[in-house]
């Protein structure tokens, strides 16, 4: 007959031989832009995404000459998720595993990345905000957790303006890099200033006056600002308010001509008012 102790060893080996009822296996295969596999990329699966700095529990495994790579015995949870090869961008991912989960990744190369990233900058430079969006949702397709990807794309966005779409991608950017904490901010003031802009445009001073004073408040050291609030109060014969406002403007950036121009004319309307 089996003793306590024997039949406790016992439980214990089965234990090691039998994976927890609930567990996974995560099996993805890499593969470059041509498709082709890519070999010996070395990944890490660590438990507990919020806690990268905690190992326990780390899995270390590289790719195949198929490109595949598989863990097994997973426990539901949120892990983190690395994988590198050697002229390619870096990859990290959040992942959330409670089955089995077969993924196909693309890594770029570095190269490659960064051409791709320089033709973007400068398609929005160029005022073509739509191919340069077209350029950085592609790369986030293979790296959707990249910070500086999504931070690009929240003002290609705004540029549109698209203010469902760029603060969604500006507090992306936020979560995954912390660099960029002060993005949805950012874009909130680029189209706060476009709404006012289009305001002024369209002749609604009544709205301009508010959103350029809203902009005022939120960027006190942008001229910004300060300028569509003088031409908004201008338009509508308040020409105190205009010039204190231009003055503000100017004091910030005293080197622009067009500011003293604009005080200029707000000054003549003022005295033959």
């Amino acid at each position: 007959m089996f003793s306590l102790a024997q039949a406790v060893m016992a439980l214990s080996i089965t234990a090691c031989f039998f994976p927890p009822l609930n567990a996974s296996e995560l099996a993805l295969a890499f593969a470059d832009t041509e498709s082709r596999p890519l070999k010996d990329v070395e990944t890490r699966l660590m438990l507990h995404a919020d806690t990268a700095e905690d190992t326990n529990g780390t899995q270390y495994q590289k790719s195949d000459k198929s490109g595949i790579v598989s863990f097994e015995s997973i426990e539901p949870g949120t892990y983190l998720f690395q994988a590198q090869k050697k002229g390619y961008v870096p990859l990290r991912l959040t992942l959330e595993l409670s089955a089995d989960t077969k993924r196909n990744q693309v890594l770029v190369k570095t190269s490659q990345f960064e051409k791709i990233e320089e033709q973007a900058a400068a398609l929005g430079k160029e005022g073509r905000a739509k191919e340069s969006i077209e350029l950085l949702e592609n790369l986030l397709r293979s790296y959707p957790e990249d910070g500086l990807l999504h931070n690009r794309l929240a003002f290609q966005y705004a540029d549109l303006p698209d203010p469902e779409k760029a603060l969604a991608a500006a507090q992306l950017a936020a979560r995954f890099d912390t660099q960029f904490v002060s993005s949805p901010d950012q874009v909130r003031r680029i189209l706060l200033r476009a709404s006012a802009e289009q305001a002024l445009h369209d002749r609604d001073f009544p709205a301009a006056i508010e959103k350029f004073e809203a902009l005022a408040r939120a960027a006190e050291n942008d001229p910004a600002g300060y300028h569509g609030l003088a031409l908004a109060y201008g338009h509508t014969g308040r020409y105190k308010e205009a010039l204190e406002a231009i003055g503000k403007a100017i004091a910030l950036d005293p080197d622009d001509d067009a500011l003293q121009q604009v005080r200029t004319i707000l000054t003549i309307n003022a005295e033959a008012q």
